[in-house]
């Protein structure tokens, strides 16, 4: 991590698919340290999702800096992942009216039902459209349409991937 922070402080690197976190050590105090971490990190550390956020720092690079709480923890295991504690989280986290605003402030994308079912239909394999299943499913979402835009919008990534 190449930036000038106060002196004294020792950075380990703690992993991660980034490359851009680590342990910062002080005066025997641990912190989190993050490099260009997400903009909602305010936000979820305010509803007590993510550990405290203490502060945040632009360095001279224009790289932002944020400083969290340490708190030792570890991986959950695959079975901890489908756990009561896990899915409430997860539902707190999507169903938060504040990250719904700050999404909907730095104009993030809204989808709609019929929008996915445009997309899917306009990139769908010419040989799967014709598949059964599929075609159930797709006729079960056309049909369901009206129930899910009933629903409030939720906040979600815009890609599967395992990091996320």
């Amino acid at each position: 991590m190449e930036y000038n922070m106060d002196s004294g402080w020792d950075l380990h690197p703690i992993g991660g698919d980034t490359g851009q976190a680590y342990m910062g050590v002080k005066d025997h105090e641990r912190v989190f340290l993050k490099r260009n971490a997400s903009p909602f990190l305010a936000v979820l550390s305010g509803e007590g999702i993510t550990p405290k956020l203490i502060w945040t720092k632009r360095a001279g690079n224009g790289d932002v800096i944020t400083a969290q709480e340490w708190l030792s923890g570890r991986s959950l295991t695959k079975e901890e992942m489908g756990s009561v504690e896990v899915i409430e989280l997860l539902k707190q986290i999507h169903q938060s009216p504040n990250l719904l605003q700050m999404l909907q402030q730095i104009q993030g994308e809204e989808y709609s039902t019929q929008k996915f079912i445009d997309e899917y239909l306009n990139n769908l394999q010419s040989g799967l459209q014709t598949h059964r299943f599929l075609n159930e499913v797709l006729n079960y979402l056309i049909e369901t349409i009206p129930l899910v835009s009933e629903v409030g919008k939720t906040v979600c990534h815009g890609d599967l991937d395992r990091r996320n």
